[in-house]
């Protein structure tokens, strides 16, 4: 499961469904039906829930634009200038968005998870920090995560 770091409000609009895809200047070893934990970096600094993805799609900056502008959840100004500079951008398609059924804060990931420091932009968990993330789901989620 790869764990990424999002500003807050980003994590609303992607709960809330205004946000169906996660822009990327490189691309993460995840795929179609993967899982990926959503952290909410300062000021909430809390793994807050999950989404999965649909599709993972690399293109030119202005190509992806083109196919992800109204689902993007940003101007079109920001997203340029997030990709400034790229050849290519990564549009993480995503779905089934899952809130925990309690925010995990920092300071209890840094408990639970010693050493733990959120990533800049993402990391890959391990199979105990999955375990961790599924436990903290409702009860249909977690079953779909465990099968």
């Amino acid at each position: 499961m790869l764990l990424l770091s999002i500003r807050p409000e980003f994590v609303h609009k992607i709960f809330r469904g205004e946000k169906q895809v996660e822009l990327r200047r490189r691309r993460p070893r995840s795929n179609p039906g993967d899982w990926i934990a959503v952290y909410s970096t300062i000021p909430e600094k809390q793994l807050v829930g999950i989404v999965q993805v649909e599709e993972v799609r690399v293109k030119s900056p202005e190509c992806l634009w083109r196919s992800v502008r109204e689902i993007a959840g940003l101007k079109r100004s920001d997203y340029l200038g997030y990709f400034c500079g790229a050849d290519q951008a990564v549009g993480i398609m995503i779905g089934n968005p899952t809130l925990l059924t309690k925010p995990v804060t920092l300071d209890e990931l840094r408990t639970t998870w010693p050493g733990f420091h959120p990533p800049q932009s993402f990391r890959y968990l391990t199979q105990e920090q999955v375990q961790f993330v599924v436990d903290r789901l409702g009860g249909t989620r977690r079953q779909q995560i465990a099968a």
